[in-house]
């Protein structure tokens, strides 16, 4: 026998060991292939995308609000000067979508949550993540309307 063909062969046999020792750990069956999981169409992500991607739609209404505030500050002397407030109307109406986005992804996965009726673990820590970033979202939207009230009710450059 040639080393390259031994060499095979202890190959062969390890992962035939390793394939026994990962059936007898996951309560398989001795000899019967694992297969694996049927295609879904949705990518499973790992654990800690999950999580950035959860955060991020938490953080995304109020961040949205911070920059309407910051962007609004900015534009809004020489909106007055013009006596034209379309461009502060259009701000915050681009705003109140940017921030409502998060809040209805979050609201579909919560309503998919809710039909799975799964009470395990995993799905009440992704029932409480939807739910902080919806009401965080419908505040987040809630701030935007408020900050358009003084732009809305008060004469160009009467503000505060």
């Amino acid at each position: 026998m040639t080393g390259a063909m031994k060499s095979t062969e202890v190959n062969a046999e390890a992962r035939a060991q390793h394939r026994a020792d990962v059936d007898a750990e996951l309560g398989v069956a001795t000899g019967t292939e694992l297969t694996a999981p049927r295609h879904t169409g949705r990518r499973r992500l790992r654990r800690g995308t999950r999580e950035a991607l959860w955060v991020a739609r938490a953080v995304a209404g109020p961040a949205v609000w911070f920059v309407l505030l910051c962007a609004s500050l900015a534009i809004a002397p020489p909106a007055h000067e013009v006596r034209h407030r379309g461009v502060l109307l259009g701000l915050h109406a681009l705003a109140a979508v940017l921030a409502a986005a998060p809040g209805l992804s979050a609201y579909r996965d919560l309503r998919r949550i809710h039909r799975s009726g799964i009470g395990a673990m995993p799905a009440e820590r992704e029932r409480f993540l939807a739910g902080g970033a919806l009401a965080l979202s419908a505040l987040a939207v809630l701030l935007v309307i408020a900050s358009v009230a003084p732009v809305v009710l008060l004469a160009p450059g009467a503000e505060p």
